[in-house]
Order: structure tokens, then sequence, then C-alpha cells
């Protein structure tokens, strides 16, 4: 080998080993690169997971409370743009040699701050009974001054009274309406009840006088949570060793053979017997019933020596009874009172509300006028034309006669009232133009000193001024007739009810009553007196009667003089009525009252 030969050989070694150096420094160049590039994208990943949301975090306090103004800040350094520096160098012209060097910085800083959620204001608790409304007949009921109204028109059982005695309600109930339309609770009949927590204006021996009041609408004439022979206790105050009084409602079946029988009772602490009053009627599921029970220890007299209770339904008295009778005393017990249940041993099933408890008495005029706030009377057809005339007179003989004033329409009825001297025999009644008198009633009073009677003759041949009705009696001084026509009657088996009773007193009529069939009735009342014309008679304006024409006589002495007096009303729906005037003085009586059907 030549020398020029040696030497193209060793600068061929030289070059490939300076390209050798060249290409591994660009090899570790381009893992340096790649390496910083991964570590800054793992690092915002990083970043992004651990940052909370702002935008979300906003969104939550907005629904929360009303947006406050919101500062957030957040500080960022631009990632620098990498930088490259490369190196080489070579020896002589015939022999090359390169090296390369390359370095890349990349930096990323991001901070993210958010100003931190507020604590949301905390609602505060709403009191359901602090702001009620009251309807027109919550107004009325205020306005009588109850220790406790609850008006049960949803379930927060609020006392509307003023009092604070608020209720709570145990179980679920239903909705319903009463007559008027205000909502009211529906009681389910195994655990539904309304409880209020003891309190002295709750107890009888507070004042000595306590009202109870409520609506009530059995959904069952036979309950299925019942308690003793076969009734539940739906409203009261009481337990073992604890009793003050109960509202109660026996089911049509039970071992005492009291079917749906309401009623009312006053206890001793102890317990044992109480006394009560009470109403015995057919009841049908679904209607609507108004209870007013009153238990008095204060006004006391001959005859209620330690005090009474005294029951009402729809408006009406129908019972009252002596404390006496079983010694009780009320006194200041300790449990709550309850409605839709007494001490959880029963449960009513149907519809309870307006539940008032007053620490006196009402009046029977404020008991009426509740009931008929709630259902309005409604009036019947039969009316009034005209009184046809009257007569009385205390010469002994057999015949009176009435002479008819002005013409009697034939379709109308003539109603004739008799009194007279007491006989064996009842009168008869005639007219000149032949029409039929059917005497609808008879008796005498108990001493046998009266007798009253009364007759109707539904017209079927006009009278006219001028002829008479002749009144035909066993033998006696002193005798009375009124005669009075109405229109809007039938004119056969028009004769629905009657009762009578008689007896010594200012109050004639407490005891008694009858029940119409029909919705469309005229009822009649009729009081024999044996008194003079001049004495005082207070028609039965709480009934809403509207007085007919008296006739009596007034000579000699009181004891020989008779009375004959009414009233009537016309009545649009079917009930159970009472005829209940006012004497004065007391004196002997007969008391009718009787019911005739309307078109």
């Amino acid at each position: 080998m030549t020398w020029l030969t040696k030497k193209l050989v060793l600068m061929c070694g030289v070059a490939v080993l300076i390209l050798g150096a060249v290409m591994t420094g660009w090899m570790l160049s381009q893992r340096v690169n790649d390496s910083n590039v991964l570590s800054v994208n793992n690092q915002a990943e990083r970043v992004a997971e651990a940052t909370p949301s702002v935008t979300h975090g906003l969104e939550e306090e907005e629904i929360a409370t009303p947006s406050p103004t919101r500062k957030a800040s957040k500080k960022s350094t631009p990632t620098p743009t990498p930088t490259t520096t490369t190196s080489s160098s070579s020896g002589s012209s015939s022999t090359s040699s390169s090296g390369s060097s390359s370095t890349s910085t990349s930096t990323s800083t991001s901070t993210s701050t958010s100003t931190p959620t507020p604590t949301p204001t905390p609602t505060p608790t709403v009191d359901p009974c602090a702001s009620v409304s009251n309807s027109a007949y919550d107004d009325l009921i205020i306005g009588d001054a109850p220790v406790l109204y609850l008006p049960l028109e949803d379930t927060d059982a609020c006392d509307h009274s003023g009092n604070g005695l608020d209720g709570t309600l145990s179980g679920t109930t239903a909705a319903t309406t009463l007559p008027n339309g205000d909502a009211v609770l529906d009681f389910n009949g195994t655990d539904n009840y309304v409880s209020v927590a003891d309190a002295d204006a709750l107890s009888i021996s507070t004042t000595g006088k306590l009202t109870l009041e409520a609506w009530i609408r059995p959904d069952t004439l036979q309950f299925g949570s019942e308690e003793g022979s076969g009734y539940v206790h739906w409203m009261g105050k009481g337990s073992t060793d604890n009793q003050e009084y109960v509202a109660r409602m026996y089911s049509l079946t039970n071992t005492e053979s009291r079917p749906n029988r309401i009623s009312g009772y006053a206890f001793n602490l102890t317990g044992g017997l109480g006394v009560g009053s009470y109403f015995q009627d057919t009841v049908t599921a679904g209607n609507w019933i108004h209870y007013v029970l009153v238990i008095n220890t204060v006004d006391v007299d001959g005859t209620y020596t330690t005090g009474y209770t005294k029951i009402y339904k729809n408006g009406s008295q129908r019972d009252k009874d002596s404390l006496a009778s079983l010694s009780i005393t009320p006194a200041n017990g300790t449990t709550p009172f309850r409605v839709g249940t007494r001490d959880l041993s029963s449960f009513f099933e149907g519809a309870i509300g307006k539940v008032a408890v007053y620490d006196g008495e009402l009046t029977p005029y404020q008991v009426l006028e509740h009931y008929q706030t709630m259902v309005p009377p409604v009036a019947g057809t039969a009316t009034f034309v005209q009184s046809v005339g009257k007569a009385s007179t205390k010469t002994a003989g057999t015949t009176m006669s009435v002479t008819v004033s002005n013409t009697v329409t034939v379709g109308n009825t003539l109603i004739v009232r008799v009194v007279a001297d007491y006989s064996a025999g009842a009168p008869t009644i005639a007219d000149s133009k032949g029409n039929v008198y059917t005497r609808d009633r008879t008796a005498p009073n108990s001493g046998n000193t009266i007798r009253a009677s009364i007759f109707s003759s539904p017209i079927t041949t006009a009278l006219v001024a001028g002829d008479t009705i002749t009144i035909t009696t066993a033998n006696v001084a002193a005798r009375t007739a009124v005669v009075d026509e109405f229109s809007g009657l039938l004119t056969a088996a028009f004769l629905d009810k009657q009762n009578g009773a008689s007896g010594s007193s200012t109050t004639p009529g407490t005891t008694i009553s009858i029940t119409t069939t029909q919705a469309n009735e005229l009822v009649l009342g009729f009081t024999a007196v044996e008194g003079p014309v001049d004495d005082t008679y207070t028609e039965d304006d709480l009934g809403q009667f509207s007085s007919l024409p008296r006739e009596g006589t007034t000579s000699d002495a009181d004891g020989t003089n008779i009375t004959n007096n009414g009233g009537y009303k016309s009545v649009g729906e079917i009930g159970t009525y009472q005829y209940r005037p006012t004497l004065d003085p007391s004196r002997n009586w007969i008391l009718f009252i009787l019911s005739y059907k309307a078109l």
C-alpha cells in the first residue's frame, strides 16, 4: 500500500467516527425533548383533577340563597417556548467531524383560587298556627268566646280561639266538607285522633260550667273499633282515675239495645257510672249532626240540686238530667282533651269538625244560631191564609158557633183548635156547607179539669162570609174555638205526626217532639191553658213559630177560665221539632204538636 492509499483509508475512518458521534448526539437530544413534553402534560392533568369546579360551586350557591357578588382569582405562568442549542466542530477540509447538543426547558404553573361557598342561612321554622283564616261560621263561634276552638280544617289542628291550645294530629286523615263547604277532617276509625294538652280551662270545675260543641258525620253505623257494650268515645277528657267527661255514640247493634244513641256524660274523677243526656234517632251514615253537650254545676234549683247535663241535636234541646241522681261532682283531671277518641280505647269512623269548648253554658238561642248558620232553614210551601173566626163562652151548653168572616177557598184546609172544661167525651164539628172535619187529636189534662181537641178539614165546598162552623161538646160551661185557614196542604191522608203532653208549669212542651217523614210540611203547636186569656203567653220564637190568634175567657176566678193558644211554621226539610212556649204565671196546660204534609 502506497502512502497515498494509506492516507485515504485513514481519512475515511476518521469521517466514519465523526459521523457516528454526530448521530449519537442527535438521538440523545430527541429523547430529552420527548421526556420534557410528557412531564408537562402529566402535570397539567394532575392540576385539573385537584382544582374544584368553580362553575358548579356558583350554581349551588344560587339555588340556596340569592347570589352574592363573587370574586375569583387565578394566577397562571405561561409556558415558555422551548430553547434548543446545537454545537459542531471539524478537522481539516479533508476530514469532517460533527456533534449535536439540544436542551429544551418547559415550565408551566397554574393556580386557581375560588372564594369559599358561604353557608346558606337556615330557613326559619314557620308556626302553622301563627296565622289562621276563618270562615263566617268560625267568626260566629269565636264571637261567643270559646276557650278552645278547633275547626279541624287541616292537619295542623290549630286553636282558633286565640288561647294557644293547639292540638296535634295522630294518624292519617282524609279531607271532606261541612254543609257550608268548609273543609274538615275525616277520621279513619282505627288510629286517627287529635290531642290537646291538659289545661284548666278544659275542666268543668274551673268555672262550674262547660259546653262542648261539634259537628259529626258518622261514616258507618257499626263501628269497627268500639268498647264496652258496643260504642265509641269520640271526644272527651279522661282516663283511669282521671275521668271528667265524654261524648259517646253507640253502634247500631250493641248489648244495651241503644241503636246509634248519641250521648254525653259527666263523671267523678274515680270513674264508675256517669250522669248523661242523650238523643236516640234513626241515623243515616254520611249525614251531618250538630252536637252540643252542657254540664252545669252552678245553676241549681229544686229539681237540679247539684246541677245538670243537657244535650242538643241540630239546634234543639233533646234531654236534661240531674247530676244529683248519681252524686256526680266533676273535678279537675290531668289527661289531654282528645277528638276522635277519648283514651285510645275506641276510635270514631267519620268526620268531626268545628269542635268548641266553652267555660260557660251556651244559651238555646246561641245553639240554634250556630246550627242555622251552618244549615240555613228551608221554608216549606204551606201558607197561613187567614183567621176565619173564633168564639168563646162561659155559659153552660152543648154547642158553640163560629161565623165565617171571609171566603174560604176550595182546596185549602181549615184547622180548628178547641178547648173546653173537662168532659169524658170529645167534641165534634160541622159547617153549613157540609165539609168534613176530622178530629186529629184530643186529650184531657192529668187532673181532668180541661180537654183539648184539634180538627182538620180539606175544603171541598167553599165557605163564604156568614156561613157557620158549629162545635158540639158535652154540656160544660167554659168553651173556646179558633178556626184558621192554610193553603198548600195535601187534601187526603195529610196528617203525618202528632204528640202531646200535659202538666203544670211555665214551660210546656220541653219533653216532647215529633220527627217529620217528608221534607215539606206544616208544623202546628197548640197549647190549652187553664187560666185567663190576659195571662202572659210567650210564643216559641226559639223554635221560630209564628203566633196564631188566641182566644179565651177572663171572668171570675182564674181556675174557671180557659185560653186557646197556637203557633205554626212551614218547614222544608225532614227534622225533629218541638213546640215550647212560655206561660206566666205557672198554669195547668195541655200541649199538642202535629205536622201536616204539604204539596
